[in-house]
């Protein structure tokens, strides 16, 4: 409250007050008015803003839309969904695109990148103080703590669900629209890739288009031909009537013939106004819930350009970015040995790049870009999705984190990694919303452009019913699953959801206060299954179990880490796969573990080097015996065990290969195929 006084003191010092604007009008006052403006309707909000993406866009459709209260709406329904689509239709972050554009139409650039900073800097500091706090941590951390992390995973999963049912209503407006929400999500569960969601989208918004445009109006043009010629016959059929009627004298015939013409004309009356409910202004294209109308009592659409960006310098933005983001690349394929600090900026740079439907999607290609390479553990990946459901603002801040333990295990400064990956991860669809919307006050005009973003809009919603169940697969956190499982696998896992889903549904609960809930379940429910687990191991298991060797580095031990690691490349790059060098190490050097004595596993010091092998080596081993076997039945085709062998052998590639591919480490467009595999191990 004092902050907000302090700003309405501020604001009547320096220009008009809000109530004085009119509705869905932009603020073209003085800068230092529309400043005011701005920072008292957004700087709450990177303080209050959790529950990822599909809640923000509900906060800010009540903030700025359909707000009652005595703050004056500044974007009508229409444009809010216009925006809607197009923050899912370009790469980046979405919830944090559609403040921007909201704030740049109302009050100019410089107040939306004061807005843009209130939104991301609250959230991205915590997860940079959370980047501190996790470089210390133990290797093991105690059961209590997962349980705690999965109960927040699975509030989360309800907030998430909840959010994903009330955008469906909201962009579902007749049944093409309801179809695409749902081929969005089912399209969504079925593959993975980074080109595969923004296929998606663009299917839907074709989908619409063709509809709009071309199926229905030939659809109605030929109900109107078909409603003429039943008409015609009608009247054929009464005209022989009346004549029967008049040569038998009955004159009521001819009232009953006016009473059935009056109502067959009738019938024809609604396709007069067809046309109009198909027109390709505001008021019709993306029609809403009745609560659209409130508030437009004209057709004509609100004033969205009068602080855009010129054409010109829109183009501008957008073609320097695409020369930034080709000249990073170049530069680093062109370091044989490219710095850390680099990889990471270019690594999140082009993950910003590729990154279509937002926050729902960030969290595994993230994990491709920075866990593969080996700069991040899996355990502290799943500390940190854990976590930054529970953080407000945008979930790319998850980026801050990760490059914050990044450069810490290389021992650079961590607020320098957490800073580059600020800024790589933002820039790419920041540049291009600003460019984009700089053009979008000419696109609007054509019926082409709001047709498309109609499907858009419905398959980019469904996908976030993609994101509800990416995070249930992967919620549930234990010592002995570092990689995260199945909610699924534990009942409780499905109360604390539909638990946390009734809260906010029903009875208003605030998400941060649900997902807090979540996590107070999640302890209640491993201090009884540990009671349990002790009550019945005997003694036996992980429970009683001792580590028997000492995981510290030897005194007598004079070989150096970096030897170590200049030894291990050095093997690497004469073919020698991880196991044998670590038989080498172990054998001929008296290196146990590697990891106590460098800190990082063989195969993680291969990575960091990318040195490390395409394919994991138990798969490689079990595709080289399949070539060898096949091999074989060339020579001997009547060899019947051989022939077994040889399936049972591919079936164990192609079980090992679905794994791989589930967590990350193998593409998903990665196969298994017998004509070309010995290739593969050529």
């Amino acid at each position: 409250m004092a902050v907000s006084s302090f700003i309405d003191m501020f604001r009547r010092g320096l220009g008009p007050a809000e109530s004085s604007q009119a509705a869905y009008e932009p603020n073209k006052g003085k800068l230092q008015s529309r400043m005011a403006d701005v920072i008292q309707r957004t700087f709450d909000l990177g303080f209050t803003s959790f529950g990822g993406p599909p809640v923000h866009f509900r906060t800010l459709h009540r903030r700025f839309v359909s707000d009652t209260g005595r703050r004056v709406p500044w974007v009508d329904e229409q444009t809010y969904q216009e925006l809607f689509a197009i923050s899912q239709a370009l790469p980046g972050p979405g919830s944090t695109k559609m403040l921007f554009c909201i704030t740049m139409i109302h009050a100019g650039f410089l107040p939306a990148v004061v807005a843009f900073f209130l939104w991301t800097l609250p959230g991205a500091i915590g997860m940079f103080g959370l980047a501190l706090g996790v470089a210390k941590l133990d290797q093991n951390l105690p059961t209590i703590v997962y349980a705690f992390l999965s109960g927040l995973n699975a509030s989360t999963v309800g907030i998430i669900a909840l959010a994903a049912v009330q955008l469906a209503e909201k962009s579902i407006q007749d049944k093409v629209t309801r179809i695409l929400v749902i081929f969005g999500g089912s399209a969504g569960l079925c593959y993975q890739a980074i080109w595969y969601f923004p296929i998606l989208i663009l299917i839907g918004g074709c989908t619409t288009a063709v509809w709009d445009l071309i199926a229905q109006p030939y659809i109605t043009k030929l109900r109107d031909k078909l409603r003429q010629r039943r008409s015609n016959s009608s009247g054929d059929a009464e005209a022989g009537i009346d004549h029967v009627g008049a040569q038998l004298n009955l004159p009521n015939q001819s009232l009953a013939l006016q009473r059935r013409r009056i109502l067959a004309g009738s019938t024809q009356e609604p396709q007069v106004d067809l046309p109009q409910l198909r027109r390709s202004d505001s008021s019709t294209i993306i029609p809403d819930s009745p609560s659209t109308l409130v508030g437009s009592d004209s057709n004509q659409p609100m004033d969205t350009h009068s602080h855009s960006l010129h054409m010109k310098w829109g183009i501008l933005i957008i073609v320097l970015f695409f020369a930034s983001f080709v000249a990073i690349l170049v530069v680093r394929e062109g370091m044989e040995k490219p710095m850390l600090d680099l990889d990471l900026f270019s690594n999140l740079y082009l993950a910003g790049t590729v990154i279509f439907g937002g926050g729902p999607v960030v969290i595994p290609l993230l994990r491709e870009y920075v866990v593969g390479p080996g700069w991040v553990s899996p355990r502290d990946f799943l500390i940190g999705l854990a976590l930054i459901q529970a953080f407000p603002g945008p979930n790319f801040n998850f980026a801050v984190y990760l490059g914050g333990l990044a450069v810490a295990s290389m021992h650079s400064p961590t607020i320098l990694g957490s800073a580059m990956a600020f800024v790589a991860i933002y820039i790419p669809g920041m540049a291009l919303a600003v460019g984009f919307q700089s053009c979008w006050s000419v696109l609007r005009k054509y019926p082409l452009t709001t047709s498309c973003l109609r499907g858009m809009n419905s398959a980019a919603v469904g996908l976030v019913f993609t994101a509800v169940y990416r995070l249930w697969e992967i919620g549930y956190l234990s010592a002995n699953a570092s990689q995260g499982q199945s909610l699924g696998m534990e009942p409780f896992w499905v109360v604390v959801a539909a638990i946390t889903y009734a809260e906010n549904a029903w009875f208003r609960v605030p998400p941060a206060i649900a997902i807090a809930i979540g996590g107070i379940l999640g302890l209640c429910c491993t201090s009884n299954t540990v009671n349990m687990g002790r009550l019945h191991s005997k003694g036996k298991g992980i429970s009683a179990s001792a580590i028997p060797y000492s995981r510290t580095a030897p005194a007598w031990l004079k070989t150096t880490p970096d030897q170590i690691v200049d030894h291990i490349c050095k093997m690497a790059k004469k073919g020698t796969t991880p196991s044998q060098i670590g038989v080498v190490l172990r054998d001929s050097h008296g290196i146990a573990q590697v990891k106590v004595v460098t800190g990082n596993k063989i195969l993680r010091i291969l990575k960091s080097n990318g040195l490390a092998p395409e394919i994991p080596e138990d798969l490689y081993m079990l595709i080289r015996k399949a070539v060898a076997v096949r091999k074989h039945l060339e020579r001997n085709r009547k060899d019947k065990d051989s022939k077994f062998r040889l399936i049972l052998i591919e079936s164990r590639i192609h079980r090992l290969s679905r794994y791989y591919k589930s967590v990350g480490v193998l593409p998903p467009t990665w196969r298994y195929e017998s004509a070309t595999a010995s290739t593969m191990v050529a």
